[in-house]
């Protein structure tokens, strides 16, 4: 009864950051990437999905205020929850690349706008700027975003001249009329001759002379466009670009949180001007700083604390006293054996996919669902797998979380995010982990030159890696084989 109440009282805290945003300062991990973000040196933060963007992103919002006191305004260009203002761009007539970077640009001038407002300056320049081309209005993210789409469009499509020709034949009669519509050609000037970047420039002076800096965040931008790759690699591509073109603008900095995956995908076919991309960073983990953040989380438990008798300042001092304390919650090894791996180990093992790239959310999402399991075998009373020496978490309730956190990862990761390779994927259940390429030929029952394109798709979505240093030889990760139902 003693271990049910304190796990009850324990909480690994949500695998996803906006879930969470209250509890989330209380043992967030500050790396030495978050204090060089709020010292104003990173613009860009990369990192897998999972690796805790979003948290940086969230905390930067929820320290607005005391930002505010250092002269930073921080705004958010993004929903942190729900339905992403950008999805409404999809599903339309597509925006070139040009076209995105102006609408970029416009949006970011809108919401430094809405700074300068608060602020009481005079910024009646941009405003009558606004307000005659339609762009004034409610200060809703939606509601901006929806006036410069539509100003967007009508400037870039609308006809600039139109072009008649008659054709006749040798007797000099009429054979037929061919005509022509030019439209605009992309520029950074509204109808009027005023430039965009003028107005930016003339914003950026307003927040100087008022001695403020505005902070624009960008977070979720994998999920704003994931219904379009086409579209995606568009507006991200225009977006970074219009980031470069405003590097010299000291008080406007756009902050944007984006994944690694993203990134490549947008640039495989060359972008020139990320070599410009300079004050980016992306986010690692490895088993000590992972162990670190699991570690503050367990001790947010006061319940935690006071049955194993440790003070919290203690335990975060040492790395080394922080693995003892996890080996006080969870038993020393999963499956036993002198050959096995020590459980933290076999946790990481089992959350990493393909890229090997270490991320807290399936590491977070295990503990809860082993949480969850020993509770739910402790309410039946099923409490001989615990050991005796006051562990709270027996082997089986941790190994048989997995299946969960293999089942969500798959559906909700994998199939939403490459849908191309779903039915790739779904021929390898029930088969062995560890293919070559012949057997992959068999198993799909395609040509070698074929098996080899699939397996570069399934790697590049971290479904197979290669095994040690044979490129011929490829593996199914642990975190997928229990969905997939997957042997050895």
């Amino acid at each position: 009864m003693e271990h049910r109440r304190i796990l009850q009282n324990c909480n690994f805290g949500s695998r996803v950051a906006e879930e969470e945003i209250d509890e989330l300062s209380s043992y967030f991990v500050r790396t030495g990437l978050w204090e060089r973000v709020c010292a104003g040196q990173i613009d860009i933060v990369y990192g897998a999905k999972g690796a805790g963007k979003s948290a940086i992103h969230a905390l930067l919002l929820a320290n607005s205020d005391q930002f505010q006191s250092t002269g930073v305004r921080v705004v958010c260009a993004e929903r942190p929850r729900g339905t992403p203002v950008f999805r409404r761009l999809q599903g339309r007539e597509e925006l070139s690349e040009n076209e995105f970077m102006f609408l970029w640009q416009l949006y970011f001038l809108s919401l430094i706008d809405g700074i300068l407002e608060k602020e009481d300056v005079d910024s009646s320049r941009i405003s009558h700027f606004l307000v005659s081309n339609g762009l004034s209005g409610p200060r809703t993210l939606p509601s901006v975003l929806q006036s410069i789409v539509r100003y967007v469009r009508q400037y870039f499509r609308a006809p600039s001249g139109v072009e008649a020709t008659v054709n006749v034949d040798q007797s000099g009669a009429a054979t037929g009329v061919t005509g022509r519509i030019t439209f605009n050609e992309p520029a950074t000037k509204d109808p009027d001759g005023v430039s965009i970047r003028s107005l930016l420039e003339f914003a950026n002076q307003c927040l100087c002379d008022c001695g403020v800096t505005a902070w624009i965040l960008l977070d979720r931008l994998d999920v704003a466009f994931a219904e379009s790759l086409d579209t995606e690699k568009v507006a991200l591509r225009a977006l970074f670009r219009a980031y470069l073109d405003m590097l010299d603008l000291d008080a406007i900095s756009p902050k944007i949180f984006l994944r690694t995956d993203i990134w490549t995908r947008i640039t495989e076919e060359g972008f020139r001007e990320g070599s410009h991309i300079t004050r980016s960073e992306t986010i690692t983990w490895d088993r000590d700083s992972l162990m670190n953040l699991v570690v503050r989380r367990l001790i947010a438990s006061g319940a935690l604390c006071e049955h194993y008798q440790v003070e919290h300042a203690d335990v975060l001092s040492d790395i080394r006293k922080q693995f003892r304390f996890f080996y006080r919650v969870f038993p020393e090894q999963i499956d036993l054996g002198t050959n096995q791996a020590k459980t933290w180990d076999w946790i990481l093992t089992r959350t990493v996919d393909g890229s090997r790239q270490y991320s807290p959310r399936e590491v977070i999402h295990l503990l809860n669902e082993a949480r969850r399991c020993q509770l739910g075998q402790m309410a039946m009373g099923a409490t001989e797998d615990l050991e005796d020496d006051g562990t709270l978490f027996a082997r089986s309730a941790i190994r048989d979380s997995l299946n969960e956190v293999s089942r969500v990862r798959l559906n909700q990761t994998l199939y939403a995010e490459w849908p191309d390779i779903r039915s790739t994927v779904e021929q390898f259940r029930r088969e062995h982990a560890t293919h070559d390429i012949e057997s992959i030929v068999l198993l799909l029952d395609c040509s070698t030159a074929e098996a080899g394109h699939h397996v570069a798709s399934l790697v590049r979505a971290g479904f197979l890696e290669p095994v040690g240093k044979n490129p011929a030889r490829f593996r199914v990760p642990f975190l997928y084989r229990s969905a997939l139902e997957i042997g050895p």
